[in-house]
């Protein structure tokens, strides 16, 4: 059976919850430790860019969702 509305909205607030905690982590972790090369700075930059460009794709997906709910809750 196919995802409501609400359900594929709680689904995607779940995501981007997930990605920010898993985001503030990572920008923790890196700011305690210090990187010994640069290829270990890359690698963050590069994880970084990824999850930034999966955050957008899901706020868009939500904006989406969100103007579906209210498009169909218009008179």
């Amino acid at each position: 059976m196919p995802e409501s509305l609400s359900e594929r909205l709680a689904r995607v607030q779940r995501q981007l919850e997930d990605l920010s905690e898993a985001t503030r982590i990572e920008w923790l972790r890196a700011a305690r430790q210090s990187f010994l090369t640069i290829e270990e700075r890359n690698a963050f930059r590069v994880a970084f860019d990824a999850s930034s460009g999966r955050f957008l794709e899901l706020l868009e997906e939500k904006w989406a969702i969100e103007r579906e709910i209210r498009a169909a809750q218009a008179p």
